[in-house]
């Protein structure tokens, strides 16, 4: 497993070429300015893309992968590690919490598709 300053990847590879799991990890900002971490040293690390190939799972790759995002944070002097999982991802969510992770509720995720896009970013409104 490696990584490279800024948010590289940490890659288990057990054998060959060919990674059994991949993920990084990028500092977090609070998204409105004002709070804390926004100059300075941020205060979290974000796992992004992180993914076990289905015929590796189970073999301890997701625990290694999460284990070392983790270390880079610590190192760094993060004081958290936040990602996001789909809420219907029962065996995911049962990993991460088997790890001591926690959901969280403060932020609730919107989306525009389709006509609502369209209309707002051509200038319209909806």
């Amino acid at each position: 497993m490696g990584s490279r300053e800024g948010g590289g990847p940490a890659r288990p590879r057990p054998r060959g070429d060919r990674a059994a799991a991949a993920g990084a990890v990028r500092p977090c900002r609070p998204p409105l300015p004002g709070l804390p971490g926004v100059r300075g040293k941020p205060r979290c690390g974000g796992a992004v893309s992180c993914y076990v190939r289905p015929e590796r799972r189970g073999g301890g790759h997701g625990k290694a992968l999460l284990t070392e995002l983790a270390r880079i944070c610590v190192e760094r002097g993060y004081e958290r590690l936040e990602w996001s999982v789909l809420d219907w991802n029962a065996p995911s969510i049962a990993f991460y919490e088997s790890l001591g992770a926690r959901p969280q509720d403060e932020w609730t995720v919107y989306r525009l598709t389709d006509g609502a896009l369209a209309s707002l970013g051509g200038g319209g409104t909806h």
